[in-house]
Order: C-alpha cells, then sequence, then structure tokens
C-alpha cells in the first residue's frame, strides 16, 4: 500500500478482507502468468465495496466500457510517468557529489509535477479510486502551478551546469561553459544535415559518474547557477514526498492484469466480472481455466458452483480427465474476483472470502518421514488455520497412503473444514467418498467412446449414494431416519 499523505490507486479508503497463501499461486501456476510484484497485490483479497471499485478501474482498462476510451490511454501515459519519476528519485537518493545532487532534485521535480499534473486531469472513470485519486491532486493543482514556474526559472541554470566539460591542453585544464545559444557541435551537425550530409549519430557512451573535482569546479566556475539550484532545492525538499514513487506498482498491476486479459482475449477466452453477493457463494458459468495459456491445447469450459447449501464438493473421475484443470480454474478465478479484476468465465458470482489455501502434491523427492507424513503436515496447517469465510482447495490429498486410511484421512479433513463454515472443492481418487454425505462432481466420458475425456465437470447425482441423497431431500428424509423405517418394515 501507498504510505504517506496520498491516495491509493489499489485501496482508497478500504483494508484487505484477509491474505492469500503463496503457495496457492504456485499450485495454480499463477506464479508462471504473472510477476511476483502482481502477486502480492492479488495476495490480499478485497472486502465488497473495494471488489466494486476495482472493477469499474478495469472495465474501462479493458475495454469493457467503451463510453470513454481516452481512459486506457491517460492511464498507460500515468504509468510511464510513474515509472519515470521512481528512477529519477531514485538516481537523486544516489547522488555521489553536490553537483549530481542539485541536478538530479531538479529532474526529480520536473518528474513529480508531470506524474502531478497527469494525476490531476485523468478522467472517464467513476471508480472512488480514480476519483479520490484525480481530486487529491486537483486540490494540489496551486502547488504544482508554483513547482512548475520555479523549474521554468532554473531551466537556465541547469542547462549551463550540465553541459559544461572539461578541456585537458598542454596550457592546463579550463573548464567550458556555454551559454544560452546553440552549441557548436550542435550548430555544425545542424546545418550539415541542411546541406545534404549524412551525419552518423554519436556512438552511445556507458555512463559515468560525475567525480567529485569536477563537480568542485563545475561549482565554483558558476556560482550563480549553483546558488539558484541550492535554493530550488531547499525550497522543495520537504514538499516533495518520496512517497509518491508508490503508484509506480499500483498503476503496473492494473496494467499488467490488463495485459494478461488482453492474452486471454486473444486466444478467444471470455472475461467478465463477477456480481457481488451478500451471501457466501462463488458461481461461474462457462468458466475456463487461464493457467492454459502456458499450453497450445484446447480449453473446455466449465461451471462451478458452491453456495451455502452445498459448499464442499469431491471430484473424483478417471485420471486425464479434467479434474486437477477444474479445480486450478475455479481457484485462479476465485482469486481473480477476490482482487477485483474480471473472471475468465461468460458470468460469476463472488462473495468476498477472507482467505484461500491449496494442498496439491508436492513434487519433491520424500526422505525420512516419507510423503504421507509431509502432506499431512501441510494439510494439518490448513485445517487448523481455515475458518468460515476462507476456501480451500485440496488435490490428491493423502494419496500417498493405503485405501482405507486415505479415505479416513479425506473424509476427516472434509468434515472439519465442512463444520468450520470454510468452502471447498477436493479432488481425490478414493471413489468410496460417493457413499458419505458430500455433494459430488464427476468427469464426464463420451458415452459414445468411454476412453475419450470431454474434460467436461458436472454434478454426479447418479453417482452411487447421492443419487438416493436427492430422493431423500425430496421427500424431506435423511439416511438415518429411512433406515429406522426400514427395521421397522423389513
Amino acid at each position: 500500500m501507498i504510505h504517506g499523505k496520498f491516495p491509493s490507486l489499489l485501496w482508497g479508503e478500504h483494508e484487505p478482507a484477509g491474505e492469500i497463501a503463496p503457495q496457492a499461486f504456485v499450485d495454480t501456476k499463477l506464479d508462471a502468468l504473472l510477476p511476483e510484484s502482481t502477486l502480492k497485490i492479488l495476495a490480499l483479497p478485497c472486502t465488497a465495496p473495494l471488489i466494486a471499485a476495482r472493477q469499474e478501474v478495469f472495465k474501462k482498462l479493458c475495454g469493457m466500457d467503451s463510453s470513454n476510451d481516452s481512459f486506457s490511454t491517460q492511464f498507460e501515459a500515468l504509468g510511464g510517468a510513474s515509472t519515470s519519476l521512481a528512477q529519477a528519485y531514485d538516481a537523486y537518493a544516489t547522488a555521489q557529489n553536490k553537483l549530481e545532487e542539485l541536478l538530479l532534485f531538479r529532474r526529480y521535480a520536473q518528474k513529480y509535477a508531470e506524474f502531478s499534473r497527469l494525476a490531476e486531469n485523468i478522467l472517464g472513470c467513476d471508480s472512488d479510486l480514480v476519483l479520490g485519486f484525480a481530486g487529491y491532486f486537483s486540490e494540489l493543482s496551486g502547488q504544482t502551478s508554483k513547482l512548475e514556474q520555479a523549474l521554468a526559472e532554473t531551466s537556465g541554470a541547469a542547462a549551463r551546469l550540465s553541459k559544461a566539460t572539461l578541456t585537458f591542453s598542454p596550457h592546463g585544464t579550463s573548464l567550458d561553459c556555454p551559454d544560452a545559444t546553440e552549441p557548436i557541435a550542435g550548430r555544425i551537425r545542424r546545418l550539415a544535415e541542411e546541406l545534404g550530409y549524412n551525419i552518423p549519430p554519436r556512438r552511445p557512451q556507458k555512463e559515468i559518474r560525475t567525480e567529485p573535482f569536477y563537480s568542485e569546479a563545475m561549482l565554483r566556475r558558476l556560482p550563480d547557477e549553483a546558488r539558484e539550484l541550492e535554493d530550488f532545492l531547499n525550497k522543495f525538499k520537504s514538499a516533495l514526498d518520496p512517497s509518491i514513487t508508490a503508484y509506480r506498482g499500483e498503476i503496473a498491476f492494473y496494467l499488467t492484469m490488463r495485459d494478461f486479459y488482453r492474452r486471454a482475449a486473444k486466444a478467444g477466452l471470455p472475461f467478465a466480472f463477477p456480481s457481488v453477493s451478500e451471501r457466501p457463494v462463488f458461481r461461474l458459468r462457462d468458466m475456463y481455466d487461464p493457467s492454459l495459456l502456458l499450453k497450445n491445447c484446447e480449453i473446455v469450459p466449465n461451471d462451478a458452483e458452491f453456495d451455502e447449501r452445498e459448499s464442499f464438493f469431491f471430484l473424483t473421475g478417471a485420471n486425464g480427465g479434467g479434474k486437477t484443470t477444474y479445480l486450478r480454474g475455479v481457484a485462479i478465478n476465485l482469486i481473480l474476483a477476490l482482487a477485483g479484476a474480471p473472471v475468465v468465465a461468460k458470468s460469476g458470482e463472488v462473495w468476498p472470502f477472507s482467505a484461500v489455501y491449496t494442498h496439491f502434491p508436492a513434487d519433491e523427492n520424500f526422505t525420512g518421514s516419507g510423503r504421507l507424513v509431509e502432506e499431512a503436515a501441510r494439510a494439518d496447517e490448513i485445517l487448523s488455520r481455515a475458518k468460515a469465510g476462507a476456501f480451500v482447495f485440496m488435490n490428491e490429498t493423502y494419496s500417498g497412503t493405503d485405501a482405507e486410511r486415505g479415505l479416513d484421512l479425506t473424509l476427516r479433513a472434509a468434515r472439519i473444514l465442512r463444520d468450520k463454515g470454510a468452502m471447498g472443492l477436493y479432488v481425490t481418487h478414493f471413489h468410496e467418498v460417493a457413499d458419505y454425505d458430500f455433494p459430488m462432481l464427476n468427469t464426464v466420458m463420451d458415452p459414445t467412446d468411454p476412453s475419450r475425456r470431454t474434460y467436461r465437470i458436472m454434478k454426479s447425482s447418479a453417482l452411487r449414494s447421492s443419487f438416493a441423497r436427492d430422493i431423500l431431500r425430496k421427500y424431506g428424509l435423511d439416511p438415518e431416519s429411512l433406515m429406522r423405517r426400514m427395521e421397522v418394515h423389513p
């Protein structure tokens, strides 16, 4: 977040709703799609008002609201200005002598004024994040004008100090300080080009820092210019808050995500803004796993629906049927939705969950305690931390043990999470979970060719006892009462 006096373009007056575990980005492969700086922001899920506020920004940037196409262009310019400002401040902050300090501070002040003016005039987005940002800099317009005026007044002194050169000869060292007229070398080059001569550009020179003796010589040779820039520094140094440079990261987040959605759109994937629910729910229609953008393969859409009645699903099915892809797609889209960004789907609905946890099989070689102990330790940590408002994704957890023990541990984990009020999706090869009171999802095979994977995932009400549960629910019964009736009427 931005610290100091500036309003954040990411947070405004809001605070994060919670935190997403870093492992989630590794498990879902988001770390291969987006830079670490972007993931750090995605790791902080938003509250409902903040989701809505960020959605307004993304609607403009992603071209989903064409009422004012100039906003994206303005925002890009603001991003470029924020980068130049941060670089100028870093150069000034590392100045090695007085001459560098005076010249680099003035350049930093110039970039500060340019960014402030762009921020003041950004238009076309009704998000309170952007309105608060632009309004703040509008209130500073008078101060920005004073800074711009001072920059204009010191431009001559800065030019003379920055263009002076040292000449070494048998007669000694001289300091050549140009006046305000065009430099001789530049004049010769311009006149030659006007006469039709093609003069190759100067070979780029490696940047070197100013030596102290040169700095001292310049300041002694041009004392009036040095004094003018020193007065400028003293006047504005305390007024220019370096925390403004944090906008570079905030603006980069929006632009990086915009480029991500452009890549998805180029691959033919849809994206939409989920509505924000007042009740715990997460729904997606025609959802895609965007991590498959890393591969050149067909991406099949699926639906997802989690609510208070069916909050925790087991997903079973044939190997290679798309179970992990489905789980990863739901998880990625949930993370995107909680950041106020579009989901890669036709439509969606989300409640502001406060945490997301993932448990995927680890790739490392196991020694000593073995795979089961390692998996159980990671799973137990999630079980202890998860609570109401969390969403948990588990992929083949406890697969490193025998079927009976693995099934027991799987059911235990699911019951703990459900009892805590957490939502979840659990991919498992223990098909016996269908005999227990959990809603089920299953991979769908091609009825004309059972060996062909369709990569479609559907609720499997016809799978084992889940169909019976639907019948019981229809008549207001439960398994226990049915068993009692069967004992009375054998």
